[in-house]
This record gives structure tokens, sequence and C-alpha cells, in this order.
């Protein structure tokens, strides 16, 4: 089978173009704030996630295979056997055990930094675009909103990098290495703005993501993965954020004097 042009054309426009413009831009103009209103923030983030789906949800249902082209794929798992909650319970336990798996070197080498060299290292730093971001849903409903919204935009991703770059260009051309380390650096791209210290942490997270992927032939493992990894990482922002509100309250109850 061949590459079609037009199709892949469309898949880039709509899910590549995007986010390299946005990360160029953002590398471009580092001190400028780009934190925008929460539902002008959603708003765009569903709008840009929903388009991708979409797009490479078409993409999937016009090849031989279908979805399963793109690893969309629940044969892994028989809910008529074991039930839908205990499926979603086995997704989500084993994406945390997998996700800490490929923390792992990472956790190593932040606490050897931290504990042996007495040093901070970036990778345990938040962002502070990232921190003005996410900081700002601090209703338990906009969080949920937040939350499913974080879901699309990890589909998106995954479809995008793992499913089409990975199986479905990768088994189209044959040379699925070569689609692997296109879609990894792309990735990487992708996420060049949290830093220049984080390449080679996002270059083994899509090493990891892809690896998963062609080894179960499922992209909702790395779906289910990457969403648990960014689900414990907003927790830490939101964690931190609460903590920020309540200092300007104990300092003031700590300055008031006494009736």
């Amino acid at each position: 089978m061949g590459i079609d042009i037009v199709e892949t054309l469309v898949v880039v426009s709509v899910g590549i173009l995007p986010w390299i413009s946005a990360t160029v831009y953002r590398l471009k103009y580092p001190s400028q704030d780009f934190s925008y209103p929460m539902p002008v923030q959603l708003a765009v983030q569903f709008t840009q996630s929903i388009m991708v789906i979409l797009v490479l949800l078409y993409v999937a249902l016009n090849q031989p295979l279908g979805l399963v082209s793109i690893g969309l794929s629940f044969s892994s798992f028989d809910v008529e056997d074991i039930g839908l909650i205990n499926s979603i319970t086995t997704f989500v336990m084993g994406s945390i055990i997998i996700y800490s798996f490929i923390m792992l070197p990472f956790s190593l080498y932040a606490t050897f930094i931290h504990k042996i060299m007495k040093k901070e290292t970036d990778l345990s730093k938040i962002p502070t675009e990232v921190f003005s971001k996410y900081s700002k849903y601090r209703s338990f409903w906009s969080r949920i909103v937040f939350l499913i919204q974080l879901l699309l935009n990890v589909a998106a991703e995954e479809l995008l990098f793992r499913g089409y770059f990975v199986i479905l260009l990768g088994e189209k051309t044959g040379a699925v290495f070569l689609c692997t380390l296109i879609s990894i650096a792309l990735f990487v791209m992708a996420h060049l703005h949290y830093g220049r210290s984080r390449i080679f942490f996002y270059f083994w997270y899509g090493i990891a993501l892809s690896w998963l992927t062609l080894s179960t032939g499922n992209i909702v493992w790395a779906i289910s993965v990457h969403w648990c990894g960014n689900f414990f990482y907003v927790l830490k922002i939101w964690k931190s954020a609460s903590k920020e509100s309540r200092q300007p309250l104990v300092k003031a109850v700590a300055d008031e004097p006494f009736q």
C-alpha cells in the first residue's frame, strides 16, 4: 500500500502544523503572556482536539481495516466477560504501573540530584506557563470539564503521533522504524515550549509510548498511560496552587494583632 499524499497533507495541516506553529511562536516570544480566560482556553483546546480526532477517524474508516488501522481496538479485553468496570479498572491500574516504569529513570535522577548533590533539577520544577494555564481551574466542575478535555487532547495526540504515524504509515510504507523516529521527533517538537531541558524526557516518553503501541498493537494503552501521567501532573499543579492561595490568608492572620 502506498501513501495517500492528500490524506497525509490534511492530517499534517490539521494536526501537526498548529502544534508546531504554536511551539515556534512561544519560543520566539518567551516573555509574552499566553494565558487566556478559562472558557476561551477550553474552547480552543476542545476545538483543536475534536478536529484532529475527527480527521483521523475519517482517515481510518477509509482504510481496509477501519479503526484498527490506527490502533483503535478493544480486542485485548473482552468487556462482556470481565465487565465494563473491571475493564476500565484494568486499563487505569495497568497504565499507572506502566507510567511509573517510564518515569523511573527520571525519578531516580531527580532523587540523586536533590538528595545527594543537594541541587534542584528543571524536571522537578513546573514551568510558569503550565502553572498559569492549569492553576486557574479551581472549582470542582471546572476541573471535571478540564479532565474530560485533557482526555480528548491526549487522545488526539496519541491517535496522531502513534496511531497515524507509527501504525498506519508504518504499515503502508513498511518502514515502521523510520515512521516511529519521525513520530518521536514531531512529538518532541510539539512540546519544546515546556523547556529545552525537557527534550530528553519527551524523547524517552515518545519512545516508550511508541514501543507500547507497537507491542500491543493497541493505541488505547498509550492513551490511558498518557492521560494518567498528565492527570497526576495536573494534580501536582492544583496542589501547589492551593498552597499558594492559602499562604496570603495565613500571612494575614499571622500579622493581625490579637484582639
